[in-house]
C-alpha cells in the first residue's frame, strides 16, 4: 500500500469501519455478490492499514450484518399473519395522520400480541369514530383487526408506500375493526409525547397572527419541516429553483440553530464550559421536536462531537466527526442506509469535506485583494465590503460542493437537475438564517408576551415571503433546470389502476389526452404525481360520464395543465362534480365540445372516434357513458369505460358491430351489471382485455366463469388490481403491454 494512502487512512481511522458497516448491511439486505466482494476488499485494506482499524472494521461489519439480519427476519415473520384477525396492544409510535373519508393512519409499536408481531412496528388504520388525533403519540392502544401487507405502487412513478414503510421497520398493516385508546402515555414514549406537545405549541406560537397565509406555511416548513398543505405553487417554486432542501429539517437547520445560540451566549460572556453544553442540548432538543429526522440527528451528533472537541481543547476533524455520526446512525437504525434523506445528507457533507477547499480556491477571485496592500489601510466601508465578499465566496464554495455531492442522487431519485440552485442558495441561506433566528426570538418573547410574539411573527412573514420571492425568481429563469420527461416524447397509452370503481387513462399522443381522472383525492395521490414525474403533456380532457370517481379529478387537471379543449358527455344537474367541471372550464375559457358521434384527429395516423353517445334521458350516470375508439397506426383500442345495460342493448341491435372489432378492449366494471355478457365479448372479438376488478372480485363464482370464458377464447386478460397500471406502446406494428406490478410485488 502506498505510504501517502496509508497515512491518509490513518488520519481518519473511522473511514474503513463505516465503509465495512455500510457494505455489510447492503450485503445482507440485497444478497449482492458485489457488496460481499467490496466488503472483503475493505477488510483487506484495513488489514494493511493498522490492527486498530482492522478490529474496528470487523466489529462494525459484524454488528451491522447481525442487526440488519435480525431486523429483516422479524419483519418477514410478521408477514406470516397476513389475512388473519388478531388482537394487539401497543403504543402509538408516530403522529397519526388523519384525512377526510379515510381511516386514521398510525404506526403502532406492539407490546402484546401474537409472537410474530410482538415488539414489531405495524401500520394501523383506525376508524374515525375512535378519535385518534395528532396529539395521541405515545398513547397506549388496543386494536382488533386483520393483518395485511401494504400494497406496492400500482401506477407509474407514484409514491412507493410499501418501500417507505419497510425502511421504517414496518412490514404489515392492520385494518382495525375495533380500537380502545387508553389515554395513557407509555413510559417508553414520554420523550416522544413531550416532543409532539412541544411541536404543537411551537406551531401555534409561530403562526399566531398569520394563520392560513402562505408565509405561515413557509415558516412551518422551514422551522419544523412540515410540508405545506395545499401549497403546490410554493413547493413547485422551491423545487424548480433547487432549494426545496430548506423545507426539510436537516443538518443545515440544526447547525444554524446552534450557531445562533452560540453567538448569543458568547455575547452574554458565558464561558465555554457553560455555553457549549447549553448549545448541544438546544440542538438535540430542536432535532427531537422536529421529528428526530436522520439528517437532524446526524447533525446534532456531529455538532456535539465538534463542540466537545473544542471544550477539550482538541482540533476537531470534520471527516472523523462525519464517520462517527454515520456509524452511530446506522447502528441505531440499519434501514437508514437506504433512505434518500440519509444518503443525500452524507453525500453533501462528504462533498463539502473533501472538495470545499478546492472550490474555495476556484472562487478566490471574488474576495481577491492585492497581497501587497496592507489591510490596516482599508477604510471601514472597504473592510465591510471585503468581509461580505469573503462570506459570499465561502457560501458559494459550500453551495457548489453540496450541489455536486447531491446532484447524482437527486437525479436518480427525483429525475431533476437544477444547477441554478448553486446561485439561488447564496441569498436564500442568509434568509433562512434570519428566519430561524426570528422564529427563536418569537418563541422566546411570545412565551412572555403573546402580543409581542404576534408582532414578531408578522415581521417574520415578510422574511418568509422574501424567501418565496427568491425561489420564484430563480425558478422562472428559463433553461436553468433539467427534469426527466420520458412521456414528453414518443407514443403510449397508460390505463391507470384506480380504486373505488374509478377510472383514468392517459394517451401520450398528439398534445396529450386525459380520459377521466378519478376523483379529486385519487387524482392528487395517483394520477398527477405520475403525470408530472414523467413530464406528461396534456392539452385535451375527456369526461366519459358524470360519475364522481371518473370526472372529479378533471377539474383539478384544469389547474395543472394548459388545457385547450374538453369533451363532455350528457350531464345531470344533480351531479355537483359535473357542474363544477363545466363551470371551471367556462371560467378558463376552454373550448367545450358536447358529445356527438364524430372523429377527433390527434396526429398523423392517429384519431379518436366517438362511436357511441347515449341518450340524455338515461337515469344512471354509467348508462350515459361515452364510448371511444382509438385508431392508432392501424391498431384499435375501444374504451367502454363503465358503460352499463343500455350499451349492451345497443351493441346487440347494431348491424355493423363487426366494424367495432378492437385489438384491445378497455373495460370498466359497471357496479350493477358486473361486466359485459360473454356473448357481447364474442361479438367484439378483442385480442386483449384490460379490466377493473373493484366491483367484480375474482373469488365470486360469476367472476370465475367470466374469466374462464375470456381465457378459453384465447383472449389475453389483464385485471388491473393484479397487474397495476398497463402501459401500451407499439413496436414493429405490434402492441406491447407493460404492467406496473410484477409477479414478485403483486399484492
Amino acid at each position: 500500500m502506498p505510504n501517502k494512502f496509508k497515512t491518509w487512512l490513518l488520519r481518519q481511522p473511522l473511514l474503513l469501519p463505516i465503509a465495512a458497516l455500510a457494505l455489510a448491511i447492503l450485503s445482507v439486505d440485497r444478497s449482492s455478490v458485489f457488496a460481499w466482494l467490496s466488503l472483503t476488499l475493505v477488510v483487506v485494506i484495513a488489514t494493511l492499514t493498522s490492527r486498530k482499524v482492522l478490529v474496528l472494521s470487523v466489529v462494525a461489519a459484524s454488528l451491522g450484518a447481525s442487526l440488519h439480519y435480525f431486523t429483516l427476519k422479524s419483519q418477514r415473520e410478521a408477514k406470516d399473519l397476513v389475512n388473519q384477525e388478531v388482537d394487539v396492544f401497543g403504543v402509538i409510535d408516530s403522529p397519526p395522520r388523519t384525512s377526510a373519508k379515510y381511516p386514521t393512519e398510525a404506526i403502532v409499536n406492539i407490546i402484546r400480541g401474537p409472537d410474530e408481531v410482538q415488539g414489531e412496528r405495524i401500520l394501523a388504520y383506525i376508524p374515525e369514530e375512535y378519535h385518534v388525533n395528532e396529539g395521541s403519540i405515545g398513547e397506549k392502544i388496543w386494536l382488533r383487526g386483520t393483518i395485511k401487507i401494504p400494497r406496492p405502487p400500482s401506477n407509474p412513478r407514484v409514491f412507493n408506500k410499501q418501500e417507505f414503510l419497510h425502511r421504517k421497520g414496518v412490514s404489515v398493516s392492520l385494518r382495525a375493526k375495533n380500537a380502545d385508546t387508553k389515554h395513557e402515555i407509555a413510559a417508553t414514549h414520554q420523550l416522544h409525547s413531550f416532543a409532539e406537545n412541544s411541536r404543537q405549541w411551537t406551531r401555534k406560537k409561530l403562526t399566531s397572527g398569520i394563520e392560513g397565509t402562505d408565509a405561515a406555511k413557509i415558516i412551518l416548513a422551514m422551522f419544523l419541516g412540515e410540508k405545506p398543505e395545499s401549497g403546490g405553487e410554493i413547493m413547485d417554486d422551491f423545487r424548480h429553483s433547487g432549494t426545496i432542501h430548506v423545507f426539510a429539517v436537516s443538518g443545515l437547520h440544526v447547525m444554524m440553530i446552534g450557531l445562533i445560540f452560540s453567538i448569543l451566549l458568547k455575547l452574554c460572556r458565558c464561558p465555554s464550559h457553560i455555553w457549549i453544553p447549553i448549545v448541544i442540548a438546544i440542538m438535540f432538543f430542536y432535532a427531537i421536536v422536529t421529528g428526530m429526522r436522520p439528517p437532524a440527528m446526524r447533525a446534532s451528533i456531529m455538532g456535539a462531537i465538534v463542540l466537545i472537541a473544542i471544550l477539550l481543547l482538541r482540533q476537531p476533524s470534520l471527516p472523523n466527526c462525519l464517520w462517527l455520526s454515520g456509524i452511530i446512525a446506522l447502528l441505531w437504525n440499519t434501514h437508514s442506509l437506504f433512505l434518500p434523506g440519509f444518503q443525500l445528507s452524507y453525500a453533501v457533507l462528504i462533498a463539502i469535506a473533501f472538495t470545499g477547499n478546492w472550490w474555495m480556491n476556484r472562487y478566490a477571485w471574488i474576495n481577491y485583494i492585492d497581497p501587497f496592500f496592507p489591510n490596516i489601510l482599508l477604510s471601514k466601508k472597504q473592510k465591510i465590503w471585503l468581509h461580505m465578499r469573503q462570506k459570499s465566496s465561502e457560501t458559494l464554495a459550500v453551495s457548489t460542493s453540496a450541489w455536486f455531492g447531491s446532484s447524482l442522487l437527486i437525479w436518480l431519485y427525483f429525475g431533476l437537475i437544477t444547477p441554478i440552485s448553486i446561485v439561488a442558495s447564496l441569498p436564500l441561506m442568509f434568509i433562512v438564517l434570519l428566519l430561524l433566528g426570528t422564529c427563536c426570538l418569537s418563541l422566546t418573547v411570545g412565551f412572555i408576551s403573546p402580543a409581542l410574539g404576534t408582532s414578531i411573527n408578522q415581521i417574520n412573514a415578510h422574511t418568509a415571503n422574501a424567501a418565496h420571492g427568491i425561489s420564484r425568481f430563480f425558478s422562472s429563469i428559463p433553461n436553468t433546470r433539467y427534469q426527466a420527461q420520458p412521456w414528453s416524447t414518443g407514443e403510449r397509452v397508460v390505463i391507470y389502476q384506480i380504486t373505488k370503481g374509478g377510472g383514468a387513462a392517459y394517451l401520450s399522443l398528439g398534445g396529450g389526452i386525459l380520459l377521466d381522472a378519478g376523483n379529486k383525492s385519487q387524482f392528487q395521490r395517483e394520477i398527477m404525481p405520475s403525470l408530472s414525474k414523467n413530464g406528461a403533456r396534456v392539452d385535451t380532457l375527456i369526461a366519459s360520464h358524470p360519475d364522481i370517481n371518473h370526472i372529479q379529478g378533471l377539474t383539478a387537471a384544469l389547474a395543472g395543465f394548459p388545457i385547450k379543449q374538453i369533451i363532455i358527455p350528457h350531464g345531470n344537474v344533480r351531479s355537483s362534480s359535473y357542474t363544477e367541471l363545466i363551470r371551471s372550464a367556462h371560467q378558463k375559457g376552454i373550448n367545450i365540445i358536447s358529445s356527438s358521434e364524430t372523429t377527433f384527429p390527434v396526429s398523423n395516423g392517429i384519431s379518436l372516434e366517438l362511436v357511441y353517445a347515449p341518450p340524455e334521458d338515461q337515469p344512471l350516470a354509467d348508462d350515459r357513458s361515452l364510448i371511444f375508439m382509438l385508431h392508432w397506426h392501424g391498431k384499435r383500442i375501444l374504451f367502454l369505460n363503465d358503460s352499463g345495460h343500455h350499451l349492451t342493448h345497443w351493441l346487440r341491435n347494431r348491424e355493423e358491430i363487426e366494424k367495432l372489432t378492437p385489438d384491445v378492449l378497455v373495460l370498466g366494471k359497471h357496479h350493477l351489471d358486473g361486466s359485459l355478457h360473454p356473448d357481447i365479448i364474442s361479438l367484439l372479438a378483442p385480442k386483449v382485455i384490460i379490466a377493473t376488478q373493484t366491483y367484480f372480485p375474482p373469488e365470486q363464482s360469476r367472476s370465475k366463469k367470466w374469466v374462464h370464458f375470456i381465457k378459453t377464447q384465447g383472449i389475453l386478460l389483464y385485471l388491473l388490481d393484479e397487474s397495476g397500471a398497463i402501459t401500451i406502446t407499439q413496436e414493429e406494428e405490434a402492441l406491447q403491454f407493460e404492467t406496473t406490478l410484477t409477479p414478485e410485488n403483486k399484492p
